[in-house]
């Protein structure tokens, strides 16, 4: 007991509900109210004829009366201060160890249509977030879907039924720009995890993976504290696009047709960035989405080459 006044921690002093120690206001108010009454009832006193006084006036102790407001004002603030909860001692609520934010990242452009993957990529994409979901990770989970736009379709939430009842409704249509905005996506992910200090996990589920989005991904981990998982969504045979409704190929400037397959050369590029950055990291953490994410920029790395080592 001794140890602990001698040794106490100033800096870990606080309230846990600073708000009652505006109530202190008013008890001060109080109180210099009642010593300037004090102060006036015996400036009016002193009117009084001394031999009229004992008759005009009931005997008392003014010292008697500032010492009992007094007392009851110090009584007041001990009530107040402890109504405020002041304590020097910080408890890790178990609760709060996994409120590190998780923000799934799926794309919906019109090449996640395509049916290399069955019955196509997207569609397997809802899959693996449902499967993901179901196994619990413990995590406040959020929903942004993006083509030429970014737009969050669950914020934050703990109830993944919310998410999961999404899902099965998404297609490109619903974005109203056509394209592949990543970069508006990871933004809209990173205001999303803003409302905590806690690092971030997004999951990235798309199928264009070109030298812009090994950039981009390469500056987020060099400049955030924030864990990306990949999982690309397309294979290396690929698959033609096609216009919405129709099997009419997408076409560039000079004919040729649109053709989406998986670019293992920037694959391979962001698996150099993960041992690079994070190895060791890793190997403590072993994936796992349950456990607390680290501080240090991490990139964690899931690629599959095949349609058979992808499911």
């Amino acid at each position: 007991m001794t140890n602990e006044i001698l040794n106490f921690n100033w800096e870990a002093f606080h309230f846990l509900r600073p708000a009652f120690l505006w109530l202190l206001i008013p008890a001060v108010i109080a109180l210099v109210l009642g010593l300037i009454n004090i102060n006036r009832k015996a400036k009016w006193q002193k009117q009084i004829a001394p031999h009229l006084r004992k008759y005009v006036i009931n005997k008392g102790s003014e010292n008697k009366i500032i010492r009992l407001r007094i007392i009851t004002m110090l009584i007041i603030s001990l009530a107040i201060l402890g109504l405020a909860g002041p304590t020097w001692k910080k408890i890790q609520v178990p609760g709060k160890i996994l409120e590190t934010p998780l923000v799934i990242i799926l794309d919906m452009s019109q090449s996640m249509m395509a049916s290399d993957i069955q019955p196509n990529r997207l569609e397997r994409a809802k899959f693996k977030i449902h499967d993901l979901l179901k196994a619990n990770p413990r995590a406040r989970a959020a929903l942004v879907g993006f083509a030429g736009t970014a737009h969050t379709i669950v914020p934050l939430t703990s109830d993944y039924k919310i998410i999961l009842s999404h899902l099965d409704g998404l297609k490109p249509q619903l974005i109203p720009v056509p394209g592949s905005n990543l970069e508006a996506a990871i933004q809209l992910a990173d205001s999303i995890c803003a409302v905590t200090d806690a690092p971030a996990r997004l999951i990235l589920f798309s199928d264009d993976f070109t030298n812009e989005t090994f950039s981009l991904l390469q500056n987020l981990v060099t400049t955030s504290n924030k864990i990306i998982d990949i999982m690309p969504m397309n294979t290396i045979d690929g698959a033609d696009i096609f216009k919405p409704g129709s099997r009419t190929p997408f076409k560039y400037k000079n004919g040729q047709v649109v053709h989406s397959a998986l670019n293992t050369e920037i694959l391979n590029k962001l698996k150099w960035i993960l041992e690079f950055y994070s190895q060791s990291t890793l190997n403590k953490k072993k994936g796992n989405l349950n456990s607390e994410i680290p501080c240090n920029n991490v990139l964690s790395f899931i690629v599959h080459y095949s349609l058979h080592s992808i499911y």
